[in-house]
């Protein structure tokens, strides 16, 4: 007969599944996010119709929710979102419970290649960003072994990322705490990201 260990809970624990307003709290919270990045869309679509020739707007922004980031919920706004397999161009503004909102460029094979020059010419407007290291794409922490700060770079080591990496992800984060920032900080960090690109699209 198998012996099953007994499952035991914390006094924190405890305190915290007797406790249903935590969850209604948090999904409150989530709501109000989900509300901002709303917002955020509306004035990127208002901006985008400038451009509406543009091929990049031709797909509608989305806003994505989940429940697990390395631990812990998050919510995606994607615009322009361009993913076909390994040609990616796409501008993504992200929430991390807990952490931080953050504003990444993404462009992987021929949307790099297309924009790699502009990309080049531009590592001074990204002196507040990070630029991504990790091999693989789809991790939006900002510890050391996924981004390193562009102005802690030379030219010619943050050129040398950019033409090695299958793709090229340029990030800027914001702390949590200072979420009443997060409508401009995101939209002005979308619109740095257009300026990079968009006149030879």
């Amino acid at each position: 007969m198998m012996r099953h260990a007994k499952i035991q809970l914390s006094p924190a624990e405890q305190h915290l599944i007797t406790n249903a307003d935590v969850l209604l709290t948090k999904n409150r919270v989530l709501g109000k996010i989900k509300g901002l990045l709303e917002q955020v869309q509306e004035q990127m679509m208002g901006y985008a119709e400038t451009f509406s020739k543009t091929h990049v707007f031709q797909i509608s922004p989305k806003i994505s929710r989940g429940e697990n980031y390395l631990g812990l919920p998050y919510l995606i706004l994607d615009y322009p979102r361009v993913f076909q397999q390994e040609h990616i161009l796409a501008i993504r503004s992200f929430f991390w419970w807990g952490h931080l909102f953050s504003s990444t460029l993404h462009l992987s094979g021929s949307h790099k290649e297309t924009f790699l020059q502009k990309l080049e010419t531009a590592f001074s407007a990204f002196s507040k960003h990070h630029i991504g290291i990790n091999t693989d794409p789809w991790q939006h922490h900002f510890g050391s072994d996924n981004y390193q700060p562009i102005a802690d770079m030379r030219y010619g080591d943050f050129e040398k990322i950019v033409q090695r990496q299958a793709h090229v992800k340029i990030a800027i984060q914001l702390p949590v705490a200072e979420w009443e920032q997060a409508n401009l900080f995101l939209i002005e960090n979308w619109k740095l990201y257009l300026n990079v690109f968009l006149s030879t699209v």
